[in-house]
């Protein structure tokens, strides 16, 4: 049996704030702002596109300087004034006032915090992800520590995304402040503790091109289309189960509640699959898998609760290699190339602007498009615009997973030591 310590549990657990500011974040930012002082899909849309290009571009720079920090303890100390910034933004953004004096007001709002929360979260992740690879030079460590982190993340994005189904903003609000109060406490107890994290002598230049070869830009691209690819049905979730399916709010909660759940249950089982047949080979077979029973999403009607709900339960146990094998591959690759205590956050701040870039071209480029074809979420939408809902919601996610599975198996034959990873 396999023995966790209670520093590893407290380091998993302060996932748990960051599940608040991912998904639930675009699920619920369209749904509460679109009609608040004329706003449309595509003004929200073009914001969300523009806080998360200037989130990536600030992501790279503290990654560098998180990595130029000293101290044993220094993702701590970023991480705790982030964590603050970040929930007390995100408190402010789900809980709007009702009327705003003029329109140009409620896009600054929602810009400023939607901003707040995007950097504060990215310097708050860059520490977070950073750490686990400076913990322990042990691989199995490293293992449990990105089981743990994505075990209770999901645990947090079952509950959040659940109250956002259910228009209960306030109270996940609540509950996101209680956490930031429990997490503040364990992240004491792990500093008073003192940690030996491994720290490289400090270079006398950093340079991007230690990272930027040419191998690992393909690898990086890799991330950016998967998770364009996932971006897309996060995006778009509510809007499908409303509009397309026509499902309550509890149904809905209920299809994003089984997700994330079969996601959790994945994570174990997945972890026996890569220490058997490797990280790559396991990440290709989720996405193969993957494509093959989210396109039946595109054949679903008026009323298929049960398909959709069965689709959940086995893309979601999917969804938890996908989870769990690109932070594996990037910690191998810091690993494999030396730089472990030295540029973790580089790597990472790269990983995460492939995320974020991801997201705001999801939500710069399908949201117009669907307000173009004529779709509204708020008034009476045309057949032709809930055509191009469904058809945006599951086919071209499908198309764009079937093209990172292509760059993966390139990446596979153009890499002698892919194993390795």
């Amino acid at each position: 049996m396999i023995k966790v310590s209670k520093n590893e549990i407290y380091y998993g657990f302060t996932g748990l704030l960051f599940a608040f500011t991912a998904l639930p974040l675009y699920l619920a930012t369209p749904v509460i702002y679109e009609g608040v002082n004329g706003l449309t899909l595509t003004t929200i849309g073009i914001i969300l596109m523009f806080v998360r290009l200037s989130d990536a571009i600030t992501d790279p720079i503290f990654g560098q300087i998180i990595d130029g920090s000293s101290g044993s303890n220094k993702y701590i100390k970023w991480l705790i004034p982030s964590l603050f910034i970040m929930i007390g933004s995100l408190c402010l953004l789900l809980n709007p006032p009702r009327v705003f004096e003029t329109y140009n007001a409620a896009v600054l709002w929602l810009t400023t915090l939607t901003l707040a929360v995007s950097i504060f979260s990215g310097i708050a992740l860059l520490s977070y992800q950073s750490w686990a690879v400076s913990w322990s030079a042990d691989p199995a460590v490293q293992s449990r520590l990105i089981a743990l982190r994505e075990f209770f993340i999901l645990s947090g994005v079952i509950t959040a995304s659940m109250l956002v189904t259910l228009n209960m903003v306030k109270v996940l609000s609540l509950v996101s402040i209680l956490l930031l109060s429990l997490v503040f406490f364990m992240l004491i107890s792990l500093k008073k503790s003192n940690i030996k994290q491994i720290l490289q002598p400090k270079s006398e230049k950093r340079s991007w091109r230690k990272i930027l070869v040419s191998s690992n830009i393909l690898l990086y691209f890799i991330f950016l289309v998967n998770a364009l690819a996932n971006a897309i049905p996060a995006l778009l979730f509510i809007f499908f189960f409303r509009d397309i399916l026509k499902l309550d709010n509890s149904q809905g909660g209920i299809l994003l509640a089984i997700y994330f759940l079969f996601s959790a249950i994945g994570i174990p089982v997945w972890k026996i699959f890569i220490s058997r047949y490797g990280t790559m080979p396991t990440w290709c077979v989720s996405i193969a898998f993957s494509v093959v029973f989210f396109s039946f999403t595109y054949f679903l009607s008026e009323g298929d609760f049960v398909g959709f709900l069965v689709i959940c339960m086995l893309t979601g146990f999917l969804l938890g290699a996908e989870l769990i094998c690109p932070p594996s591959i990037l910690s191998n690759l810091i690993t494999n190339s030396n730089h472990r205590g030295e540029m973790e956050a580089s790597y990472f701040s790269i990983w995460n602007l492939c995320n974020k870039l991801s997201l705001a071209i999801a939500s710069g480029t399908v949201l117009p498009l669907l307000n173009v074809f004529g779709y509204s979420s708020v008034n009476e939408g045309s057949e032709n615009g809930l055509f191009w809902l469904q058809f945006f919601y599951a086919g071209i996610p499908c198309i764009i997973k079937i093209t990172s599975l292509i760059l993966i198996i390139l990446f596979i034959k153009n890499r002698d030591n892919f194993d390795s990873l």
